[in-house]
């Protein structure tokens, strides 16, 4: 209302325009709370409400096969090559990458290193399925990527991004996540391996609440995405697109060498 009635107030003397923006500053900033809690209720049901109707799905969804027209991806790992691969965002772009020929063999560990900007996450994006090439083919297992069940391929490649995600909800169903079956020995395992003890104490146990993702710390959030990861029955490659880059040195070569020891080949970029 002061904002539709500013025009006639000001032309009638009234009010000034300084006292019109000094009126509506005070009114965003008196309901900047009350729009922020609201947003945070709405998000968190709706998060909720998306892990329930997932695991729902889960639960009732055929067996997914892992055979395509042009041939069987093994599920006990498989080799990821790309064969003269060119990308680019955008027809006159400079190509991000340009003609790469690469072989990860199966159960393998690659690590790529460089400075911001030279085409990493492009090209674990390739190796995902989640961008197509301009030319040349990714192949998993002698299948290309496109040929793949889209299902499958979620399931099988796991990418962990630098700004991991969680959800309000308790630890126990961040953690099993992809792996809903997984009880507390196995918890208590993957805990050991990634140093989760200060989180579990920090939020209570497993069943400890995790309302919003400020009540874990960068380096907290990226170990308990690491560790859902690490419990998922389905992945076979895992990339961690600076997945680690949060974590201490040490953190990070225990949680690099806990992957290795599982057997699932690792790409970290």
């Amino acid at each position: 209302m002061t904002l539709l009635a500013a025009p006639y107030l000001v032309r009638s003397g009234q009010a000034t325009v300084g006292e019109i923006l000094g009126a509506v500053t005070y009114l965003i900033s008196g309901l900047e709370l009350a729009l922020r809690l609201v947003v945070q209720v709405v998000g968190n049901a709706a998060l909720q409400l998306s892990v329930v109707l997932r695991r729902l799905a889960d639960a009732s969804a055929e067996p997914v096969s892992v055979t395509t027209d042009t041939g069987t991806v093994s599920p006990h790992g498989a080799e990821i090559r790309l064969e003269g691969v060119t990308f680019r965002y955008g027809a006159l772009a400079t190509p991000v990458v340009a003609g790469l020929s690469l072989t990860i063999p199966a159960g393998e560990h690659l690590v790529i290193a460089g400075p911001s900007g030279i085409g990493k996450s492009t090209l674990v994006n390739l190796v995902a399925g989640l961008e197509r090439p301009e030319l040349g083919t990714v192949h998993i297992g002698g299948t290309e990527v496109n040929d793949l069940s889209p299902v499958w391929l979620r399931r099988a490649i796991v990418l962990v991004p630098h700004e991991s995600n969680i959800f309000a909800g308790t630890l126990r169903e961040n953690l099993t996540y992809l792996a809903p079956d997984a009880d507390d020995p196995e918890l208590d395992h993957v805990a050991e391996l990634f140093g989760l003890g200060e989180v579990v104490a920090h939020v209570g146990g497993y069943d400890g609440d995790i309302r919003h993702a400020d009540d874990l710390s960068s380096g907290q959030l990226q170990l308990v995405a690491l560790a859902r990861t690490y419990l998922s029955r389905d992945a076979r490659v895992v990339i961690l697109d600076e997945g680690t880059c949060h974590l201490d040195p040490s953190a990070e070569a225990g949680a690099e060498a806990a992957f290795a020891a599982r057997g699932a080949m690792s790409c970290r970029a």
